[in-house]
């Protein structure tokens, strides 16, 4: 049956042999292993014969990657696998429950709609020659277009607070100093903003795209990571 197994694999991979020469060899060994492990005496022959039927059912490959490459065993794993992944797919009637009303969401501060005083958005993309409190210093500049890597004098890691010797201090996670103590990390300034119009005058918010058809998405994800 070995020497079926190899001439069948070798017929479906007619098109994939000149680049990968080995495969009829290690599936036929593979897929005898299958069989064997899965039937007795008795069995045996009759799985072999439906195997060798499926497998000159199976559509000629265009790489090795393709569906009908690898043993029956391996190809009903991949199926199942496809199957199980399906269950995962997001759709409106499983998110609709999740969904916030546009009046929650104006609650909690999203941006649902552009006022027209806002303008058209990316009028200023940066914040440059403007004032500015440093996220990690608290310290005031003026923002600049190059970054003055040696600006800014911090602690990068948050305080807590300990009990060592009977006393209670608070101390810098980033190296361990009792606070307030001399920073241990030079870099550039950096801050953020929060206000929606000024982020808006830095990158206009857009509508969710149309697809092709000019319906709306069906599910639509944004990673803000």
């Amino acid at each position: 049956m070995l020497n079926q197994f190899y001439q069948a694999f070798r017929n479906v991979y007619t098109p994939i042999l000149e680049r990968h020469p080995q495969l009829p060899s290690e599936h036929a060994m593979l897929q005898e292993q299958e069989i064997h492990t899965k039937t007795n005496q008795i069995t045996y022959r009759n799985a072999c014969i439906s195997t060798l039927a499926a497998l000159k059912k199976r559509p000629p490959p265009d790489s090795s990657r393709h569906s009908s490459v690898g043993t029956e065993g391996q190809l009903s794993e991949r199926r199942a696998n496809q199957d199980e992944l399906s269950h995962f797919r997001l759709t409106r009637k499983l998110l609709e429950p999740l969904l916030l009303t546009t009046e929650d969401q104006a609650a909690l501060e999203y941006v649902t709609a552009v006022p027209a005083e806002w303008g058209p958005g990316a009028t200023a993309p940066h914040a440059a020659n403007t004032q500015a409190t440093c996220d990690r210093c608290k310290g005031e500049y003026v923002v600049k277009e190059d970054f003055d890597e040696t600006a800014c004098k911090h602690h990068w890691g948050r305080s807590y607070f300990k009990m060592l010797d009977g006393e209670k201090n608070r101390y810098y996670t980033c190296c361990s100093e009792v606070a307030p103590g001399p920073p241990c990390a030079i870099g550039p300034h950096v801050f953020y903003e929060t206000d929606p119009a000024t982020l808006h005058s830095r990158h206009a918010y857009t509508p969710t795209e149309t697809d092709e058809t000019g319906a709306s998405l069906e599910v639509a994800a944004l990673d803000c990571a």
